[in-house]
C-alpha cells in the first residue's frame, strides 16, 4: 500500500512538472513572437531614416542593412567592402566592441 501511495505521489508531481514545463514552453513561445515583432518594428523604423543604417548581430556580422545601402553601393562586393570597412575601422568602435557597449559611435 506505502508503494501504491509513493507512485501517486511521484505521478502528481510528475504531472505539476508537465505543466510547469508546458507554460514555460508557452511563455518561451509567447516571448519569441513579440521579440520578432520588435525587431521588425525596428528594422521598418530603420527603412525608414533617410540615412544608411544596419544592425550587426552577437558575432559582429551584418544581418540587416536598409534599403538605402543598396542605393549608395553600385554593386554587391562594393556594398559588403562598405559595410566591412565601417565595421573595422575606427578605435571607437574596437573599443565598443570589446566592452560589448550599446549605441557604438565613430567620432571620425
Amino acid at each position: 500500500m506505502k508503494t501504491f501511495y509513493n507512485l501517486q505521489e511521484q505521478n502528481i508531481a510528475m504531472k505539476k512538472t508537465q505543466q510547469n514545463l508546458e507554460l514555460e514552453v508557452k511563455g518561451r513561445r509567447e516571448s519569441q513572437v513579440t521579440m520578432k515583432s520588435q525587431i521588425d518594428h525596428f528594422h521598418l523604423m530603420l527603412e525608414s531614416l533617410p540615412q544608411i543604417a544596419f544592425t550587426l548581430n552577437e558575432d559582429g556580422i551584418v544581418d540587416f542593412v536598409n534599403g538605402k545601402w543598396y542605393q549608395y553601393s553600385d554593386a554587391e562586393q562594393n556594398f559588403l567592402k562598405h559595410i566591412l570597412m565601417i565595421t573595422t575601422s575606427g578605435k571607437n568602435w574596437r573599443d565598443a566592441e570589446k566592452r560589448k557597449s550599446p549605441g557604438i559611435r565613430n567620432k571620425n
